[in-house]
Order: structure tokens, then sequence, then C-alpha cells
């Protein structure tokens, strides 16, 4: 990889890598959003070592090579880069700025992080470039669950020095664009609680204060600055500050997480994940009575589909004739063995991710939607669930609390099978009850989860922090970051 002369429309976004799940829908939607307004969007993310070793150098290699990077093609066309890292055992390495995130920083004007949390946002803190981080969680929320199962060697090193340094990195991060604790920032109360305002700041060495508000009920942008002055009283002139980085959360649960982490520092604002409406949208004539469904990452124990199989089993055993959609598979071994306890086979289907039309026409067919998991971001199948007309039935596990309201878009529900075993039965047997939370649903997500608010949003941070930038305006696109298919990553030279 070598080092270019940065165009003045090429923006990177670090993030994981772009395969399935929540983040990278995030991802595709800033893409999109780049897309149409005349950028050009790069991707770059930590390759796992698992993955593809010989990019990285473990604790066993050194002094016998660097951290190499591989150029891959992804949603067709996008630009990808899978980079290595030095001693890949350590989680805090994994964006460690070595050569190859040098050199691809270099080429491109703008820096965005797109990610589950905001560590990928790492090669821009370490070399002093502003960046927007749009962030679903906290670094321990992110895997709190996955650390039950680690070796004790792994957990004594995760104890001892991994956890310390990433704690302190995390904050660091995400105090980099905020002036400091008690700082004003708002939220719009016209959206319920997710928090659509956007407080921008510029930091306290600049001599200027700025505050910038977006959301539907500000209608305009206010700005307050605060030039010093000399002694006998006149003007002193500063040159333009440098903006700081800009920390945008996923939802209002995430921000509060993200601004506990901080130690109070305020994080500058929410960005909800839209959905697109006029592809996600009800077909009632496909609904298939008492199906149930989920849709994540399988494999991840945050996901707790323990609780929803053994809530299914008792529904059924009290009549309730339930089967269940999981995507997201294979199923994993724990999976396999719940489902043979408790006498599901048959009853249960278990798919892979498949591609966004595929999800539509399965999401469509589900009587309702379940998230038994244990902590999530927003969770960005459920909101496409409902913008399908289905119900959700969430425990207390963190964004969902948001749009899944008791009597209106679905029933929330305790970490208890019986309860949650209720609850379904409860609403797949009444119909007319099904059908006005069915409705519900949709119109929550056409109330707060809309594209056009999503895209000012995100605009709004990106042009405050790369102004240079704002003036590559483009006509934006009725589909505006519905997706740019679901081809995979492509291998290619560097």
């Amino acid at each position: 990889m070598t080092t270019q002369q940065a165009p003045n429309n090429r923006v990177l976004i670090s993030t994981i890598e772009p395969i399935s799940g929540g983040v990278p829908t995030m991802t595709r939607f800033i893409v999109d959003l780049l897309v149409d307004r005349g950028l050009t969007p790069v991707l770059a993310h930590y390759e796992p070592y698992s993955r593809t070793p010989e990019l990285s150098v473990p604790s066993f290699k050194l002094g016998r090579g660097r951290p190499g990077a591989e150029r891959r093609l992804t949603w067709g066309d996008i630009e990808t880069h899978a980079i290595g890292a030095w001693l890949p055992e350590l989680e805090f390495t994994h964006y460690w700025p070595t050569a190859p995130w040098r050199d691809l920083m270099a080429s491109c004007a703008a820096h965005v992080a797109v990610s589950g949390n905001v560590l990928p946002a790492t090669p821009y803190l370490r070399t002093g470039r502003p960046y927007v981080a749009w962030v679903a969680t906290g670094w321990d929320e992110d895997r709190h669950d996955r650390t039950a199962a680690f070796p004790w060697p792994r957990k004594l090193l995760d104890r001892h020095i991994n956890a310390p340094v990433i704690r302190h990195l995390e904050s660091r991060l995400l105090r980099a664009g905020s002036t400091g604790p008690g700082t004003v920032t708002s939220t719009s109360p016209s959206t319920g609680n997710t928090g659509t305002a956007t407080s921008l700041r510029t930091g306290p060495n600049t001599g200027t204060a700025t505050s910038l508000r977006t959301g539907p009920n500000t209608g305009n942008t206010s700005t307050a600055t605060n030039t010093g002055r000399t002694a006998t009283g006149s003007t002193l002139q500063t040159p333009a500050p440098q903006p700081l980085p800009t920390v945008l959360a996923l939802s209002a649960h995430t921000r509060r997480v993200l601004e506990t982490l901080a130690g109070g520092w305020p994080i500058a604002g929410i960005l909800p994940m839209p959905v697109a409406t006029d592809y996600f949208s009800p077909r009632q004539d496909t609904v298939v009575p008492g199906r149930i469904g989920f849709s994540g990452r399988l494999e991840d124990p945050r996901k707790n589909i323990g609780l929803l199989l053994e809530a299914m089993a008792l529904a059924n055993q009290g009549g309730a004739n339930l089967s269940a959609l999981l995507i997201g598979g294979p199923a994993t071994p724990e999976i396999t063995q719940c489902l043979q306890a408790l006498g599901l086979q048959g009853q249960v289907d278990i798919t892979p991710y498949v591609p966004r039309e595929q999800l539509r026409d399965y999401l469509r067919t589900l009587d309702v939607f379940v998230v038994p998991s244990h902590q999530e971001g927003l969770c960005i199948a459920a909101l496409e669930a409902m913008a399908c007309g289905c119900p959700v039935v969430a425990t207390p596990c963190g964004g969902p609390e948001e749009f899944v309201i008791a009597g209106e878009t679905g029933q929330r529900v305790d970490f208890d099978p019986a309860d949650l075993a209720q609850a379904l039965t409860a609403i797949v047997r009444d119909r007319e009850r099904r059908q006005r939370l069915a409705a519900g649903a949709r119109r929550r997500i056409e109330q707060h989860y809309h594209r056009t608010r999503a895209a000012s949003i995100f605009w709004h941070a990106f042009d405050t922090t790369f102004p240079a930038l704002s003036s590559h305006h483009a006509p934006p696109s009725p589909h505006a970051g519905e997706g740019r298919g679901e081809g995979g990553n492509q291998p290619g030279p560097v």
C-alpha cells in the first residue's frame, strides 16, 4: 500500500468486517449517504487473526515481519482494506495506526468510525485527526457474555492487561469531542426516546464555544461564539479552530452508557438507525399465525436464544402451537442441545444470514418478533420487523426498550421463560390485539426512524467536523441508504 495525495472526496470509514449483522447495516447506510453526495467511501477494518493470520504479527512472530493489508471490494464496488495488527492477542492493538492505517488515512480527506464500540476510531485519535464516530454500545457491553467462555490464560490476560488499557482508551476516544463534564447537549422531546437532536462543540483551547442543534423542533442552527480581547479592548484575531471529533450514539440507552464510560462528559447526540419503510413494509397475507422469530448472530451469547426456546416449549405445552424461525445460523452446539432437550426438533427453522430481499420476506411471515437478548445497543432487525407490521416482545436489554411499548408496539418481559411464554401466547391467540400492535409497530417506525431525519443528523455532524467537504452537495436519492446489494468481499491485491 502506498501513500497517495489526499483527494478531496475520499472518506475513510473504520469499522468491522462488513459481512452481516447490525454494524454492517449501519455502515452501508453511511456508505450510501456519502455516495449520494458525490463522496467516495473507503472501508477499512481489522482483519481477525483467525481469518487471515498472515496479515498480523503475533507475539511468537515478533521480529519476523510487519502487519500487512489486503485490498478487497465490498457491496460490488466499495474499496475495502483488511488490515492486520501487531500482537493480535491484545485487543487494543487491533486498530493501532500501523503503516497501512497511516497510508490509508493520508489518502482520505475525512474520517468516520462505525462500529459496535468506539475502538475503530483509535487510528484517528492516535494521529490527531478529527472524526465522526457512530457507536452502538460500550466495549464491555459488546463482549461481556463472550468473556465467560475464555480459557483461564486469556481471562488473566484480559483482566490485567487488555481490559485496563482498553477502558482508558475508550474513555479518551469518547471524551475527545467534548468540552468537559456539564457541557449542555439536547434531545428533542418530540421524538420520544430516540433523541434526534445533536449538540456539537469546539474545544476548550480554541477560544470558541459553539452549540449546533438539529432536530424537528429547532428549525434552525444557532451559534454562539466568544472571541478573546486584548487588554486595550481590541478584538484578538485567532485562526479558525481545528474541529474536534464528534461521537454519535445509536440510541438513548447507548448514549447513557457512553457518557458514563466517558466520566460524565457528554456525547454529541443520537443517530438512530433508520429503516427503509418503503422497502420493509407489511404483507398481512403472508403472516404465519403462531410463527415467532429472531434475526441476529446466533453464536453470540448475548442473544440468549435459550430463553426464546424455553419460552416456546412452555407456550406449546399450554397449547399455543408456536413455530420459530431463527435467522443468523448455523445453530451452535448449545442451541442444538437445547432443541433436543426441549423436544423442539422440527418446530424451529434455523437459517444463515440471507440477502436483504429474503430477509424482508421472512420478516413478513412472522406473527411476533422476539428479542430475548441480555444486551442490545438497538436491535436493527427488530426495527425492520416492526416496519413489516410485526409486534415485538423484548427483554429489558437496552435499545429495544425505546421502541417496544406495551400495548402499542408489543410487550416487555423479564428474563423468565414463563413470562415470555405468557406474552407470546396472549398475542398470537388474540388476533385483534395482534393487529393493533402490528399497526402501532409500523406507525412507530414511520414516525421515529425514517431516513430523512437520520441523514440530517449525520450530515450535520459530518459538515461540522469536516467543513471543507460540506460543499460536496448532490440531490439526495429517494432511496438513500437502502443498501448496495448483498455481494460479499472480493479479495484483490493491495
